[in-house]
């Protein structure tokens, strides 16, 4: 598996409010039924961690593929250029950062969740071997 993760800032002059409303109402719901997508998650940002009086962006989505190459393949389809025309809606486009996360990132955080619960050594070659 891997996430494209994207940090969204609404488009200037647009309401939060209304715009996390369409974000999770319309957008969501094309972006789930695009073929190859495996999974979407949206994260809505509700303040900032660095005492702002504002939220530094309006969320972040995850976009959850098999492969990069199914993700390639996805990006090609009517679904998802159908999405990404919807997307620049209510997404101020010029501000749009977008990453991938491959499966290294669970792994690691599933490894240190681990360790911190005291498993017994040698858990993490057997887990590795497995995964």
């Amino acid at each position: 598996m891997i996430k494209r993760l994207t940090v969204v800032h609404a488009r200037p002059g647009m309401d939060r409010a209304e715009v996390l409303r369409y974000w999770k109402a319309v957008h969501g719901p094309l972006i789930a039924k695009v073929p190859g997508v495996k999974r979407y998650v949206q994260n809505h940002c509700t303040e900032s961690a660095q005492g702002r009086a504002e939220p530094p962006f309006l969320g972040v989505g995850e976009v959850w593929f098999d492969s990069r190459e199914d993700a390639e393949r996805t990006a090609a389809t009517p679904e998802w250029k159908t999405a990404m025309a919807d997307a620049a809606t209510f997404m101020d486009m010029e501000r749009v950062e977008a990453g991938w996360a491959g499966p290294a990132d669970r792994a690691s955080t599933l490894m240190k969740q681990r360790e911190a619960a005291g498993r017994p050594p040698g858990w993490r070659a057997s887990w590795v071997g497995v995964h």
